[in-house]
């Protein structure tokens, strides 16, 4: 049994699975195709943990990561097909996985007057000396 089953956590100083993805994503599609099974089996085994369960944080993160690869174009259908299977197996739908936006840094668009993927909020609009009308009871 892999150790998220027994309920032991895989360290991040010992494998960096996030990273791992993040960096077959940048290299290339071969990568990709012997990462991302290799990620399913160790989210699969999820299943059995009573500590590590889908809903976990560490656990929605590394499913949203693969839910970003899951949406690029180019990716072939047999790593598709293992992401579709993982979320059957977890009993978690693909519409709760899907990132609405890109963890990746490629694909966040930089436009000027923004930071990335965070919103661009216009702070003039704020009036900090507005006064607040209270209604005395």
């Amino acid at each position: 049994m892999i150790t998220i089953a027994r309920n032991q956590p895989i360290f991040m100083n010992d494998l960096d699975i996030r990273a791992l993805l993040t960096d077959a994503m940048s290299k290339g599609e071969k990568e990709l195709f012997y990462v991302v099974p290799f990620v399913v089996k160790i989210l699969e085994s999820s299943i059995f943990s009573s500590l590590f369960s889908p809903a976990s944080y560490w656990i929605r993160q590394l499913l949203h990561t693969l839910g970003q690869i899951y949406q690029q174009p180019n990716i072939k259908l047999a790593v598709k097909f293992e992401f579709e299977v993982l979320c059957q197996r977890l009993r978690v739908g693909l519409s709760h996985v899907l990132p609405p936006y890109s963890y990746l840094p490629h694909e966040n668009p930089q436009q000027p007057g923004s930071l990335g993927f965070v919103p661009h909020y216009d702070y003039n609009d704020i009036d900090i000396y507005k006064r607040k009308q209270f209604i005395n009871t």
